[in-house]
Formats: structure tokens, C-alpha cells, sequence
């Protein structure tokens, strides 16, 4: 789970400074609403990330059919790597 969390953490931050974000959500930033909530809560902030494109739909397809690792699903009951697209 620390590895987990760790490696999401890299993510979010990459992702936080990228021009095409709009916003993100990520327990592990500082820019993140409840940031000093989940510190006294959680040892970790978990892997989970929630991001929005600049650019809509077209944008958002256009990183689904751009991704390798990722596969296309809505549960977050498995263990690999998932990305979904609420919007279409």
C-alpha cells in the first residue's frame, strides 16, 4: 500500500502541474481540500485519482484511446490499474 500510495502521489503531482488539468483531486496534495484531514486520518493517502482535462469530451477521449496501462473499467474492487471516462 505504500508503494501504492506512493507512486500515486507521483502522478498527482505531475498531473497538478500540467496546463492541460483543470482540476484534481488526490488526498496526498496540499492543494487538496481536506490535505490536514487525511494526514491525522490515514498513514497514506491511497491511489486513487480524480482529475478533469482542459478540452471536455475530445480531450478525454482522446487520453482512453491514448493509454497502455490503463484499463478501461469503473470498479475500483480490482487491483490493477483502471481509468474510466464518466463523461461518455
Amino acid at each position: 500500500m505504500e508503494r501504492h500510495s506512493r507512486n500515486a502521489q507521483r502522478i498527482a503531482e505531475l498531473l497538478e502541474g500540467h496546463s492541460q488539468i483543470g482540476w484534481i483531486r488526490f488526498p496526498g496534495l496540499k492543494s487538496h481540500t481536506r490535505y490536514e484531514t487525511g494526514r491525522k486520518q490515514m498513514s497514506v493517502p491511497g491511489g486513487m485519482i480524480s482529475f478533469e482535462l482542459k478540452g471536455g469530451v475530445t480531450a478525454g477521449k482522446i487520453v482512453m484511446n491514448s493509454v497502455n496501462l490503463c484499463q478501461l473499467a469503473v470498479s475500483p474492487g480490482g487491483v490493477e490499474t483502471l481509468i474510466e471516462h464518466p463523461a461518455s
